[in-house]
């Protein structure tokens, strides 16, 4: 049972920085975007 615990948390410890960067790139490609000059 502490196995599959701490492949629960092990696997939200990885998809959440996952997300967070995924949002970097996003707001950084709308960025570029709206400035294509730059």
């Amino acid at each position: 049972m502490k196995s599959i615990g701490a492949g629960i948390v092990y696997g939200g410890a990885a998809i959440g920085p996952g997300i967070g960067i995924g949002l970097v790139v996003g707001n950084a490609i709308t960025a570029m975007a709206r400035q294509p000059e730059a």
